[in-house]
């Protein structure tokens, strides 16, 4: 980390005692939407926090024999992994139909490097996962998008 700027947490503290210091001194009726703002835009927070944005990457592992075997059940998982700011959305789509049912995401979670990760998993009945030709996890970033595919023939 760079000792010149202020990890995120700290700099949200800071934030707070300036803004609460600014607003007690101010009248009751004198807005500021502008911090509001800044704090919910990625650009004027890239400027604030002195982080640049970073698309994740993005992994995505076919279900197990295994499991398929024993428990007649399929899972693949999606790991996504080093982005900043922490916010994606995932959608899971086979061949060519998304899909919505048996969907779990994560919460993204700060990593040691003041990055963020989460994991998305789809689950179904392996007899499902057997009539696909082909399963994609679609990751949606601020900094880019990022698509990986597990093609069932290439599995096993």
């Amino acid at each position: 980390m760079n000792k010149n700027k202020l990890p995120a947490e700290t700099f949200s503290y800071y934030l707070h005692c300036w803004w609460w210091e600014l607003h007690r001194k101010r009248p009751a009726r004198t807005k500021t939407p502008q911090v509001q703002l800044a704090l919910s835009d990625p650009v004027a927070l890239l400027s604030l926090t002195g982080q640049p944005q970073v698309a994740p990457t993005v992994h995505l592992f076919a279900p197990s024999t295994e499991e398929m075997e024993s428990k007649g059940k399929a899972t693949l998982v999606c790991l996504m992994e080093n982005f900043y700011p922490g916010k994606v959305t995932v959608e899971w789509v086979a061949d060519g139909q998304t899909i919505t049912t048996g969907v779990e995401t994560s919460q993204p979670q700060r990593q040691s490097n003041s990055q963020y990760m989460a994991s998305s998993y789809l689950s179904m009945e392996a007899t499902k996962w057997q009539s696909y030709n082909s399963v994609s996890c679609k990751v949606r970033h601020d900094a880019g998008n990022v698509e990986k595919t597990v093609n069932r023939s290439e599995c096993y």
